[in-house]
């Protein structure tokens, strides 16, 4: 299988606490791997909580909220699953 490029592409990967850290950090390297520019974006500014199977995970810095992310056009979403 091909590789695909995401060079200079958006990615916008949508947050809130509780969300599963696996389907979160995995994603996220790959994206950024790949060329992408990955912007973080939750309801509220600061940090959000993951959750690791059992327990809290780690705390993720957010880059935008909501209310304030203008995204263009060329945009691509992703949503970890929560737990």
């Amino acid at each position: 299988m091909e590789k695909q490029s995401l060079q200079n592409k958006q990615v916008a990967v949508l947050v809130a606490n509780g969300f599963e850290e696996s389907e979160f950090t995995a994603p996220v390297e790959a994206l950024k791997n790949a060329g992408a520019q990955v912007t973080v974006v939750s309801l509220k500014p600061g940090k959000v909580k993951a959750w690791a199977e059992k327990d809290w995970g780690g705390e993720y810095e957010v880059d935008e909220t909501v209310k304030k992310l203008r995204p263009k056009t060329s945009t691509r979403w992703y949503y970890p699953a929560a737990s």
